[in-house]
């Protein structure tokens, strides 16, 4: 059954890929109106796909709907429970609908799926950051680094961080150059 309580009984059926790549040419190109009005268009019985799912949400997301983003996340997790992009978008949902402690529970709960720790890190670095808890923050980031040392430079870019990630072997200059990723 879809989120709007539509009938899925076609088992086994794909979406169209010309379908899906049309979504998703509208999202490149931030347009989610017409990614949307393409979506309509797919029939009710793939509605609950898993790659017509991700591309509503990346939808909602252009749109900043977070509380379609949330839904239609929930949604893919219950279909696919380790995808870890649903796990990352129910917790971005919670955050942005200021319930960033709930998105804090949750990633933590979710963070076994991840094959990339590093990314669960640098999130949640972000949410701790958000609850003003920059004790937590650093030691997720430090986290991440450890992990992934080339977010240094997308940490010192992020607002959501900036403030936190100044300590003075930060702005050295040499500091960054061993975190900057090789060509």
């Amino acid at each position: 059954m879809t989120l709007d309580g539509r009938s899925t009984s076609v088992v086994g059926m794909e979406p169209n890929e010309l379908q899906l790549a049309t979504v998703q040419g509208w999202l490149d190109l931030g347009d989610f109106k017409n990614a949307q009005e393409e979506l309509r268009s797919i029939p009710a019985s793939l509605q609950d796909h898993p790659d017509v799912l991700r591309l509503w949400l990346a939808s909602y997301v252009v749109e900043n709907n977070w509380l379609e983003v949330q839904k239609y996340a929930t949604r893919l997790r219950l279909l696919a429970p380790s995808d870890p992009e649903a796990a990352l978008h129910t917790a971005e949902a919670l955050h942005r609908l200021g319930r960033t402690t709930d998105a804090v529970a949750d990633l933590t709960h979710s963070a076994a799926i991840f094959s990339d720790r590093s990314i669960v890190s640098y999130t949640l670095a972000r949410y701790y950051r958000a609850l003003d808890m920059p004790t937590h923050a650093l030691s997720m980031l430090a986290e991440a680094f450890a992990i992934r040392p080339r977010l240094l430079r997308k940490a010192l870019e992020d607002p959501d961080l900036a403030a936190i990630v100044l300590p003075r072997q930060v702005n050295d200059a040499s500091f960054i150059a061993r975190h900057e990723p090789e060509k």
